[in-house]
């Protein structure tokens, strides 16, 4: 989980990108930058789809502090299997990350 980067929440829902695209975000390559939301107390791992539609509709709180990241890497730990995790967050942003 190395390549991921939680960058924001709403309630129970985390926005996760890929931690090489975070430099992009406010740039010219902006909607370029592909994101996963998590549903926490769901446990659901939505699809890809673009950060900029999530930040344009919904009021997300930037995940700042790096210590709040490390708390949702351990409860995204808890909360899916390994196997979820890999292929449905880290294979596909992984697949969308800027170049």
């Amino acid at each position: 989980m190395d390549n991921l980067y939680p960058l924001a929440k709403l309630g129970s829902l985390i926005l996760m990108i890929n931690k090489s695209d975070k430099d992009f975000i406010g740039g010219e390559r902006a909607l370029e930058v592909m994101s996963v939301q998590i549903d926490l107390d769901k446990k659901t791992i939505f699809e890809i789809m673009p950060l900029e539609k999530h930040l344009k509709f919904n009021p997300w709180e930037e995940i700042v502090e790096e210590a709040e990241r490390e708390l949702v890497f351990k409860v995204i730990n808890n909360k899916f299997s390994d196997n979820d995790i890999k292929e449905k967050i880290v294979d596909i942003l992984e697949k969308t990350k800027i170049v």
